[in-house]
């Protein structure tokens, strides 16, 4: 008969133990709680901050104060939160407020015709708003380098078209 092995138990890939971090979370999800709500006001935005907190707790593993590591994590991701919100009005509004621009009318159609839809927004958000790339790759989905290459491309093909 062949004789198995022991192995000693694989230390969590998550940083504490399950008891550790349920007693974690007793003791200190009120206190997180009450930091989120001072600072976020939408109830879903609180869980989700609580929530992304407790999971960045939990794969630290060992940290000296746990009450400390807590309330700065949650105040980071409140305030994370908070700058993310702040971004989308942010381009919401300029979005409206390019449409009162006194730019012509006939431009931005001759513009669009040349370059598309996409990337003549991607053209106004960055050289008009003052967007940067990292922000703008964002919110167009894709890697800022690839948002640098197409904003090249389509400012080269409107100085092309212009002459």
């Amino acid at each position: 008969m062949e004789e198995r092995k022991s192995y000693p138990e694989a230390p969590s890939l998550m940083g504490l133990g399950e008891a550790e971090f349920e007693s974690a979370y007793r003791e200190y999800r009120n206190l997180v709680l009450y930091i989120l709500a001072s600072i976020l006001h939408d109830k879903e935005d609180i869980e989700d901050a609580c929530q992304e907190t407790f999971l960045s707790f939990r794969s630290a593993g060992k940290v000296d104060s746990p009450k400390a590591f807590l309330s700065k994590v949650a105040r980071s991701k409140a305030f994370d939160i908070l700058r993310k919100k702040k971004d989308e009005e942010s381009l919401d509004e300029n979005e409206a407020a390019k449409d009162d621009s006194p730019r012509s009318a006939e431009f931005d159609q001759w513009a669009r015709s040349i370059v598309g839809d996409e990337d003549y927004s991607l053209i106004l958000l960055h050289l008009i708003d003052g967007y940067g790339f990292a922000s703008l790759s964002k919110r167009f989905g894709v890697k800022e380098a690839s948002l640098r290459s197409r904003y090249s491309r389509a400012l080269k093909k409107l100085r092309r078209e212009g002459k």
